[in-house]
């Protein structure tokens, strides 16, 4: 151990432990947006297949 510092080798509380365990943490996922848009990927049930045509419609509701 550092004795100029005390610091060095020695634990250290994380003050931010005990919110995240308890979920009472805030994440930037957790922040509600304004107008955020969202997305939904569509995947092929067919490895390599082909489309043969694509159709442009409008979206569905948005999820809240």
């Amino acid at each position: 151990m550092n004795t100029t510092t005390g610091a060095v080798g020695a634990s250290r509380p994380r003050l931010e432990g005990q919110d995240k365990v308890t979920g009472r943490a805030r994440y930037a996922a957790d922040v509600p947006v304004p107008g955020l848009l969202f997305g939904a990927p569509v995947l092929s049930t067919v490895s390599h297949g082909r489309i043969p045509r694509s159709t442009r419609r409008r979206p569905g509701p948005c999820p809240a």
